[in-house]
């Protein structure tokens, strides 16, 4: 990801609710990001992956079809997916779950409620060490 600023990376945001995806949308565009994705599940994600240049995923972890790590495991087994950063947005905090995703690359991890400054510093901590 070779970008100078928020306003310059494409985002994929995957949630299987709605109303949490409009909420995040609104904290992006907030950030200033105006290029947005989004898919209701870890399957209907990779597919997004698979058509466009994503920069970073936002990828709830509990979801139906196939969750956050799932997803995760799926686009590093992908040469052309594999280099691409995550933030997990997760409710529970359980110790283990995180050291599983987090071992998964390059990963943040954000727990709810998520704000826009949160929400700011994790992209702002994945474009430095890009």
């Amino acid at each position: 990801m070779s970008v100078a600023s928020l306003s310059d990376i494409s985002v994929l945001l995957v949630d299987d609710i709605t109303t949490s995806r409009a909420i995040m949308r609104r904290l992006l565009e907030g950030c200033g990001i105006v290029e947005i994705d989004e898919a209701a599940n870890g399957a209907e994600a990779l597919e997004v992956l698979q058509k466009r240049r994503i920069d970073v995923v936002i990828s709830d972890q509990y979801m139906p079809v196939m969750d956050g790590t799932e997803l995760i495991d799926c686009a590093r087994r992908d040469p052309r997916l594999s280099s691409i950063p995550f933030i997990v947005v997760s409710a529970g905090t359980e110790q283990l779950h995180i050291h599983k995703t987090t071992t998964c690359g390059d990963v943040e991890i954000l727990t709810k409620p998520v704000t826009q400054t949160r929400l700011q510093s994790k992209l702002l901590a994945l474009l430095r060490r890009a």
